[in-house]
């Protein structure tokens, strides 16, 4: 069963994050998203977000108060040729 909002269905619309520098761009999209009545914002987290090494900048967005709908981990972090591939195949 589809969830309404006055009547109407509401749409749910993924926005995936991967990069700090991605995030900027993306955030007044899911920003217009979550003021639209009749859409609902699911942010989906991965890459180098998870990273420790990169800053695990997952955090920040926590602490922006945004919600985040799923985090996938694609990257172990490792400088490898054969890292991007493998994160693309899991």
């Amino acid at each position: 069963m589809s969830r309404q909002r006055a009547g109407r269905p509401i749409r749910r619309v993924a926005v995936v994050t991967g990069t700090r520098a991605e995030f900027g761009i993306l955030a007044p999209v899911a920003r217009a998203l979550q003021q639209h009545a009749r859409l609902e914002l699911q942010l989906v987290v991965t890459g180098m977000h998870l990273l420790k090494r990169f800053g695990a900048t997952i955090e920040q967005i926590r602490a922006t108060g945004w919600p985040i709908a799923a985090t996938v981990r694609m990257q172990s972090g490792r400088d490898d040729p054969s890292e991007a591939p493998n994160a693309v195949a899991k």
